[in-house]
């Protein structure tokens, strides 16, 4: 798997440690803040005369939405209370499973290492800058060299300009333009792949939640 110098790891210490306050982070609707609307279900006038906000009834369908203060309809599962927190940032990253890699990118239709990283710990209620030396500078804790072979989940390893998310003692998840889509990849594989590409050694680093 290389040296450990060609890597940092790093730990959270507590998921509702006192962060900093980074750029987008923000509080926010975190199920989906790109979500695109669609054009209205076909009104009627009793529609129309529905408070807003309230959940419709007269048709199934409309059982699974509720009406904006502006007349469009949103499925009830893609809203969420903006002060909901999710329990586990992995779980949110893997939601982008699939998931076209951009340079640059943050939301389903495109995101790249650090930005699927900051949309995970943001909808877990942790506060995380954009870029990857960013985040390893400002987040988590260090850990030591022995602690590569007991990696756990929520920890993160970082590479120069690359960072995944460990979701097992043998698996990552991560955004990368290998696979160019968030996929999930053997820790040791991954390791070897990014080592074998790299010119030089790769610096690199992670942390750990909890």
């Amino acid at each position: 798997m290389g040296s450990v110098e060609q890597r940092r790891l790093c730990r959270l210490a507590s998921r509702n440690v006192d962060c900093e306050a980074f750029p987008g982070a923000d509080a926010q609707d975190h199920r989906d803040p790109h979500l695109r609307f669609s054009r209205p279900l076909d009104q009627t006038a009793a529609d129309r005369d529905a408070g807003d906000g309230r959940a419709l009834d007269d048709h199934p369908r409309r059982r699974r939405v509720r009406r904006h203060a502006r007349g469009w309809y949103l499925p009830l599962r893609h809203i969420g209370r903006i002060d909901r927190h999710e329990p586990d940032f992995v779980t949110v990253a893997e939601r982008f499973l699939g998931t076209p890699y951009l340079w640059g990118g943050k939301s389903s239709l495109g995101i790249d290492c650090s930005g699927l990283v900051q949309i995970s710990l943001n909808a877990a209620g942790i506060a995380c800058p954009r870029d990857s030396d960013m985040q390893q500078n400002k987040i988590g804790h260090s850990l030591d060299a022995s602690d590569w072979r007991a990696l756990r989940r929520g920890d993160l390893v970082f590479w120069k300009g690359h960072v995944a998310i460990v979701r097992d003692s043998e698996t990552i998840v991560h955004a990368n333009a290998h696979h160019m889509a968030t996929t999930i990849e053997g820790t040791a594989d991954a390791v070897a792949r990014i080592a074998a590409a790299a010119a030089a050694s790769p610096r690199s680093s992670g942390f750990r939640s909890g």
